[in-house]
């Protein structure tokens, strides 16, 4: 059960690439009617110069071409608490890591 990493560049995000990534992530949810166990989570801080993003194992079902079309790497689960979700249901944190994260 692998997670996937997305990893924005800075020229990406000049070209809008992050508002393309979470409208489409949002619309899969809608549809999906806002799933506890699906989210796109970003990265607090990272050492790049884009940005990076996580989605949950479910991605494979909800949201197949996202992963495809924004070169989605599988990898292992990350630390919850380094992420915070950009897109999708607030209860997420809760479900995967046991804990919702507090700002």
């Amino acid at each position: 059960m692998y997670w996937y990493k997305i990893i924005l560049t800075s020229d990406d995000l000049d070209a809008m690439r992050s508002i393309d990534l979470m409208r489409e992530i949002g619309q899969r949810s809608a549809r999906e009617g806002y799933p506890t166990d699906f989210a796109l989570f970003s990265v607090a801080s990272s050492r790049i110069d884009g940005a990076v993003y996580y989605l949950p194992p479910t991605a494979t079902e909800i949201c197949p071409t996202v992963l495809t079309d924004f070169n989605a790497v599988p990898d292992n689960i990350p630390d919850g608490e380094a992420l915070a979700i950009a897109v999708g249901e607030n209860n997420a944190l809760d479900y995967w890591f046991g804990k919702v994260k507090q700002n």
